[in-house]
């Protein structure tokens, strides 16, 4: 650590001139510029967004590596490569004489995490009063404020710092930030997982679709903005000598570590009650990996619904490969006499699943016949290869209920789906064609419930 230059001016830094900088006040951005410990506060600041991302989505005993650590590493990568992107090829200054490079890094990182506050409004707990959708398309607006937020009071801080315009500020973060989105997108692995969630047979749920689709949009601009981003930047580099200002030399001042002590106070105290919610989450799902569900039925019944969080889905979760495994595991753990909500939540586990099945159920009127040509290859050949037991322990579960029998007397369409679906898979067994045939015990179990009618009979 470089010390600040005793000839340098002192530079307090106080809540307010943080709060200033935040929405690109220029005095604000030069007051921590010249404080040499800026960056440390800064760095506080990240942990606490940590906070204010995680603490109603992950207990931090499931990955406390993650909840310390993941954003500090994230944020060093990304504003190391606009660093280096601005300070070496756009300004074409690889050393400078007022700050040399180690501590002129540390400078910008200092201003890169001090952005950091902007992103606590991901802490608005949305999925808490609005459904499912509402709260993905919710989510989707934070993010594209915050990402502009951020954009921009970057491109302002560039400005300042090389005493240059805005737009050409602008186009240099830009630029680095349509390579980031595109590095992004492609490391996440979100295009991939799509792809094989349908060759196994899953859909991806309303909200990952609605997600994906943005996110999509979202790469292809940053994949085809590049270039005119690249040539908007050189050219911006051609038409000026931007430079580093000589005022803004790190040096000693106080800084608000009271303020951050405060933050810190509240978002512990806004985490608690989150946490304890996500704590039970945390221990449900490792019950359900373990295949206790029996366990897993016992944790709910021991747990008002509200001691869970809202923005995590019980057990199993409807749109990973785990629902496979998880449903009829869940379903034939239930006993008649649970209580009415958890032979609600089974039901509605299973109605989604059928969303796999592209099968919409009816829950007043008999659902028509459908024959299973039309599902998807994907669809097909997974539930094609579960025998008959997985069915068996779903049907004892929806049984259990009046609930989930009244599911079944309307939507016995899919039942019959599924059989056909098995059906192939033996066809090409050997049959006596002289004896009658033997109703397995899964077909008995379906032939209580009335026939769906024909399609277009209704």
């Amino acid at each position: 650590m470089s010390t600040p230059s005793n000839d340098a001016p002192r530079s307090d830094v106080s809540v307010g001139t943080w709060i200033r900088y935040l929405f690109g006040h220029a005095e604000s951005i030069r007051a921590l510029a010249r404080s040499a410990g800026a960056w440390q506060v800064s760095l506080a600041l990240v942990l606490l967004t940590s906070i204010a991302r995680n603490y109603d989505q992950t207990w931090i005993g499931e990955k406390p590596f993650h909840w310390i650590a993941g954003n500090i590493l994230f944020s060093t990568v990304s504003g190391s490569a606009l660093f280096v992107w601005v300070r070496i090829f756009m300004t074409n200054r690889i050393d400078d004489p007022n700050v040399p490079f180690g501590a002129s890094w540390r400078q910008f990182m200092g201003l890169f995490w001090g952005t950091a506050p902007v992103a606590w409004l991901y802490a608005i707990p949305v999925e808490r009063w609005a459904g499912s959708m509402e709260a993905a398309h919710f989510n989707l607006t934070l993010l594209a404020v915050v990402s502009l937020w951020r954009v921009l009071l970057m491109a302002r801080i560039i400005g300042v710092l090389h005493s240059a315009a805005f737009w050409r500020a602008l186009c240099w973060v830009l630029s680095m930030a349509c390579v980031e989105v595109v590095v992004v997108m492609l490391g996440s692995g979100t295009l991939s997982r799509q792809i094989m969630a349908g060759m196994g047979g899953l859909r991806n749920s309303p909200e990952e679709d609605v997600l994906a689709r943005a996110l999509s949009t979202t790469a292809g601009v940053a994949f085809y903005g590049f270039i005119p981003m690249l040539i908007l930047g050189l050219v911006a580099r051609m038409l000026g000598s931007p430079r580093f200002t000589a005022s803004l030399v790190p040096g000693a001042g106080r800084l608000p570590w009271i303020g951050v002590a405060v933050a810190a106070a509240l978002w512990i105290g806004v985490a608690i009650p989150a946490q304890q919610q996500t704590r039970s989450n945390a221990e449900i799902d490792a019950l359900a990996a373990n295949g206790e569900w029996r366990q897993v039925i016992n944790h709910l019944i021991a747990h008002e619904p509200q001691a869970y969080a809202a923005s995590r889905q019980l057990p199993p979760k409807v749109y990973e490969y785990e629902v496979y495994e998880g449903l009829p595991g869940l379903l034939g753990a239930i006993r008649t006499n649970d209580p009415v909500r958890i032979h609600q939540l089974a039901v509605s586990k299973w109605t989604q699943f059928c969303f796999h099945l592209e099968y919409e159920p009816s829950l007043s009127t008999p659902h028509p016949a459908l024959g299973p040509a039309r599902l998807r290859w994907g669809v097909h050949h997974r539930i094609a290869h579960l025998d008959e037991t997985y069915w068996l322990r779903i049907l004892d579960g929806l049984e259990a209920s009046q609930e989930g029998r009244a599911w079944l007397t309307n939507n016995r369409a899919v039942f019959d789906i599924v059989m056909e679906a098995m059906q192939d898979q033996s066809d090409s067994k050997p049959r006596d064609t002289n004896q009658p045939p033997v109703l397995s015990p899964l077909e008995e179990r379906i032939a209580r419930y009335p026939a769906p009618p024909k399609a277009g009979s209704e």
